[in-house]
């Protein structure tokens, strides 16, 4: 199976691009893997990803988030 994401994988997150906090990753009860801003007085985004190998590879999670952006 090919991927369009390049194989370079992202170790840092960039940060959140609704209010330019800082981002975590974290895996639920379930298996997924999320992006959280930890701003969460005023954001607390939380992002999961409609994509089977996002949902359970932090990596491709982690390369995802950042090819979104940031501020």
């Amino acid at each position: 199976m090919s991927h369009k994401l390049a194989p370079k994988i992202p170790s840092e997150l960039k940060p959140c691009p609704f209010c330019g906090g800082k981002a975590s990753e974290t895996v639920g009860i379930t298996g997924l893997t999320a992006i959280v801003c930890t701003n969460y007085t005023s954001c607390g985004a939380y992002v999961t990803f409609d994509n089977p190998i996002a949902n359970f590879n932090s990596d491709f999670a982690r390369a995802y988030w950042n090819k979104r952006g940031g501020k």
